[in-house]
């Protein structure tokens, strides 16, 4: 199995399992800002690290969704015509 094998449904429920781990993830990187810790701080990084990965999948899943599954998006959001 492969991108092109994921339905939009789906991609949908990945894309509910992510929100809250990211949602997490953004209110701890504002926490740990508020509190002080230095951005050279191996925890820091880590927790930054972990926030864009996650964030990055979502995208990626949400394009899935909103650009056609199983089909990279042109610029746009929009999948390339099908050719039949």
């Amino acid at each position: 199995m492969n991108r092109s094998d994921v339905t939009r449904e789906q991609a949908r429920k990945i894309e509910r399992g992510l929100t809250p781990g990211l949602v997490f993830l953004f209110r701890l990187g504002r926490r740990m800002e508020q509190v002080g810790f230095p951005r050279d701080d191996e925890l820091y990084q880590l927790m930054s690290a972990a926030q864009d990965a996650v964030g990055r999948l979502a995208r990626h899943v949400n394009d899935m969704i909103y650009g056609g599954v199983g089909e990279q998006p042109r610029r746009g959001g929009h999948p390339p015509p099908k050719v039949e």
